[in-house]
């Protein structure tokens, strides 16, 4: 049998830091002048050029330059890129195996436990089409063409940094026993500590008959 897995991480919003331009206007430092101080190569003192002092247009332009230059161009948003890959993974499957071959996609939504507090109840499927419409759109509408799950995953199943009692709890447990993953293979939605579940569904070791050892 072919088998070809896919799996597909994205950060949930409580993983992401925030974004900053940074220095977008980058130095704009004015030249001080003094009342006698010539404004440009033009003005002379005795028939001659005052050397280094660029006119007001130019300074203008050079500032405008290093704008440019400091503004890093903006990708494309994750699921507009996700939604391309997947049209371009359906169109190599169709052209080396066959148009009815569903390969397995598997969407992995990192930190879940970083997910806001009224979506860690719920499905990762739901987070998915609140924060990603397009992918999950697409998924909706191409299901006969893929076979998709989604996932959410937490390595470590709290916070390090801001949760003292959890960190007190971490360092004194066994790491292994922390993470955990949210999944619906057994048609409801489960909790389970093995966070190798979406890897072992990818490859076809987990079916949605397969027993999981979960916790609700």
């Amino acid at each position: 049998m072919f088998t070809q897995p896919f799996l597909f991480s994205l950060l949930s919003e409580g993983s992401k830091k925030p974004f900053s331009i940074g220095k977008l206007y980058g130095d704009t430092t004015k030249v001080k002048k003094s009342k006698d101080s010539p404004t440009n190569a033009a003005e002379t003192s005795q028939g001659e050029p005052k050397a280094d002092v660029p006119a007001k247009g130019a300074e203008t332009k050079q500032v405008a330059d290093k704008k440019k230059k400091d503004v890093k161009p903006v990708g494309p948003p994750t699921d507009v890129v996700l939604t391309d890959w997947l049209q371009f993974i359906r169109r190599a499957f169709t052209d080396r195996v066959s148009g009815s071959y569903r390969p397995r996609v598997g969407i992995v939504i990192a930190a879940w436990d970083g997910v806001p507090i009224d979506n860690i109840d719920g499905p990762p499927v739901d987070y998915l089409a609140e924060n990603f419409p397009l992918l999950s759109q697409f998924m909706e509408t191409n299901d006969e063409r893929f076979d998709f799950e989604v996932f959410g995953l937490s390595i470590l199943g709290g916070d390090l940094k801001n949760d003292a009692e959890f960190r007190d709890a971490f360092v004194k447990g066994k790491p292994n026993e922390f993470g955990y993953v949210i999944h619906s293979l057994l048609g409801e939605q489960q909790r389970a500590q093995d966070v190798t579940i979406p890897v072992a569904w990818a490859l076809g070791w987990v079916t949605e008959n397969s027993s999981t050892e979960s916790t609700v």
